[in-house]
């Protein structure tokens, strides 16, 4: 599968998920379905933008699924953040307000820290180069997924 037709899939995912088609499932489980299809069509895609030599996979990919298994431990407290956020938007307090800015400024922490602790593991693996581009690759992904999120998470009153 060519990059621009995994994007438009990770897009359409997004855009599937935020409109709740599926009434027979629960929310949790069309999200579940919706980030299993998003990490296959990740792995596609970094795959495809990699050009990885056999050596660089072998090493490679094992990294990459443990790295991946942590931020998606950090995307579960996204989702969760979020979901509480859209639920409650209309009836926030003050103190409550200022308990989700935190929490959201810890997660952006917390997403920087997992990237420092496994730069160190891409860079042996993979030189400087391949490295750089991996992180761009994520960095492209994030943006298009935080940018669909940005679309159904309302203003707060």
């Amino acid at each position: 599968m060519k990059a621009k037709q995994i994007v438009v899939a990770l897009l359409a995912a997004a855009a599937w998920l935020t409109t709740g088609t599926a009434m027979a499932q629960t929310e949790r489980d069309v999200i579940e379905v919706m980030r299993a299809q998003i990490a296959t069509n990740r792995q596609a895609l970094v795959a495809e933008n990699m050009n990885l030599t056999e050596a660089e996979a072998e090493a490679f990919w094992p990294l990459y699924r443990e790295y991946q298994n942590e931020r998606a431990g950090l995307a579960d407290r996204r989702v969760a953040m979020l979901t509480e956020f859209r639920d409650n938007f209309d009836s926030l307090s003050e103190e409550r307000a200022k308990e989700i800015i935190n929490d959201a400024i810890k997660l952006d922490d917390d997403f920087l820290k997992l990237r420092k602790r496994h730069l160190r593991k891409f860079r042996q693996a993979l030189g400087e180069k391949k490295t750089m581009r991996y992180f761009q690759i994520e960095n492209k992904l994030e943006a298009i997924i935080d940018f669909e999120l940005a679309q159904v998470v309302p203003l707060a009153e």
